[in-house]
């Protein structure tokens, strides 16, 4: 239902609407979104007035239709691989995504591989709505399709056209168009599949930190490994997938643990502040949960 109000009123109006609607329904049963194009002070204004009324429906996704992907997918979406080894690739597979205009550092790469062996495809849609106007890279693609929307769920056969051999290094990059398209959870399902068959394995050791390496590297691929495979470390035997971090600052030698939360030392001098951990066949908890029962202790190297 649609109010209209006048703008001196607006705060008293939305206090009367938000008080009603608790009393009736409830916090839980309350959803509040906001446009992503907001700014950071706006989003956190915003979501601090509401969670302050216990309501934590909140988001910003005001152009998608499905959120049930948003379980299987990374916190920080990533290549999982380094943009050096991009040229490394045989095949790279461009799915609604137009890389000039939306990660124009990486077309710098894309245009330097093209030059070699590597070969592009770029796989986009007619739609209106997810269409990509223009349709144009500063490199070179191998093929290029368009496909109706609801084609997409066919794309094996598209790449078996374009003789897309699965045993060859192929990477797939989807691009922002996807969450326009009402299915996008049947899509990103399909894409995992795919990729298992064609794209680039991470394997499970890749995980695994390494804490002579940088904090910002390891919060790295924290992130880009969330939620599989993980990036985790070994204690007497037993994995720990670490889930979400920060980084600190503090004094000792890598792997160090200073502090009873979890606070590792870093190759640079700094520290991973683990935030969330889950032990081998446990569930995920917090660090100040996992903590007090936990027999990893400050002054233990991991």
């Amino acid at each position: 239902m649609l109010i209209r109000i006048l703008f001196l009123l607006f705060l008293q109006e939305l206090s009367k609407t938000i008080t009603k609607n608790i009393e009736d329904y409830g916090s839980d049963m309350i959803g509040c979104l906001i446009s992503g194009q907001s700014t950071n002070e706006e989003l956190f204004l915003f979501q601090k007035l509401f969670r302050s009324l216990l309501i934590s429906n909140i988001d910003h996704r005001t152009n998608e239709c499905d959120f049930d992907y948003q379980y299987d997918y990374p916190l920080m979406p990533s290549l999982n691989c380094d943009f050096n080894d991009i040229g490394s690739f045989d095949n790279i597979i461009l799915l609604g995504v137009n890389i000039k205009s939306e990660f124009p550092i990486l077309s710098i790469r894309l245009h330097e591989a093209s030059k070699n062996k590597t070969k592009i495809h770029s796989i986009n849609f007619k739609s209106t709505r997810t269409s990509l106007r223009p349709m144009m890279e500063n490199f070179k693609l191998t093929s290029q399709t368009n496909i109706e929307d609801i084609d997409i769920l066919n794309i094996e056969d598209i790449l078996k056209k374009q003789n897309i051999n699965k045993q060859k290094k192929n990477i797939i990059i989807v691009g922002p168009r996807i969450s326009y398209l009402p299915n996008q959870s049947n899509i990103l399902s399909m894409l995992k599949k795919l990729g298992e068959t064609y794209a680039v394995k991470i394997q499970k050791a890749e995980g695994e930190i390494n804490w002579n390496d940088d904090a910002k590297i390891i919060v790295g691929k924290i992130n880009g490994l969330y939620p599989t495979p993980g990036a985790f470390f070994i204690h007497k035997g037993e994995r720990y997938k670490v889930l979400k971090a920060e980084i600190g600052r503090g004094n000792g030698k890598p792997g160090e643990i200073i502090s009873n939360y979890l606070e590792v030392i870093c190759g640079d001098k700094q520290t991973i502040k683990i935030k969330e951990i889950q032990r081998q066949g446990k569930k995920p908890q917090s660090i100040s949960e996992f903590m007090l029962g936990s027999q990893i202790k400050q002054g233990e190297v991991i």
